[in-house]
């Protein structure tokens, strides 16, 4: 690979790493303060302020989800077109990059708030989709086909007779 496919496969993979926050600051903002009657709270400083009619905690948990969900569904996308458009490589290894990092960050920066259920199921079905993806695109299409399992003629026992 060349210096400017590397210099432009780098950039794809960084540019795609910000696009994916900041679509996720677009359609989820994150919440900062709740605002009780007369009174501000603020999470720097919970002590002043009533909770009883917002729960910051509440708020941040469900921002986190939301996050969780739209940042994972666009990495695996990312993920996907990296598999998909390999004929490019700067474009296929930036996006596919691109991908796993996010994603990788993303576990990490909601292990606490995401139950391990969910985190199981939709990093399974990441795995899956990775998996068939590569197998069907990336695959050796001569090896693949001489795996096929064709039946047999059964074979006449071998006597011990010598």
């Amino acid at each position: 690979m060349t210096f400017k496919k590397f210099i432009v496969g780098l950039a794809i993979f960084v540019l795609t790493i910000i696009f994916i926050a900041f679509v996720n600051e677009a359609i989820n903002p994150k919440p900062t303060t709740c605002y009780a009657p007369g009174v501000m709270y603020n999470q720097s400083a919970p002590s002043y302020g009533s909770m009883s009619t917002c729960d910051y905690s509440t708020k941040l948990h469900d921002y986190k989800a939301r996050s969780f969900v739209i940042m994972t569904v666009l990495s695996v996308l990312a993920l996907v077109a990296g598999v998909l458009v390999r004929s490019v490589k700067p474009i296929s290894w930036g996006l596919s990059l691109a991908g796993i990092v996010m994603i990788f960050y993303i576990f990490i920066a909601s292990y606490d708030e995401i139950g391990k259920p969910y985190r199981a199921i939709v990093s399974g079905l990441a795995l899956a989709v990775l998996i068939w993806l590569s197998y069907v695109k990336l695959g050796d299409k001569q090896q693949l086909n001489s795996q096929d399992v064709k039946p047999t003629e059964p074979q006449a026992p071998i006597s011990d007779q010598v």
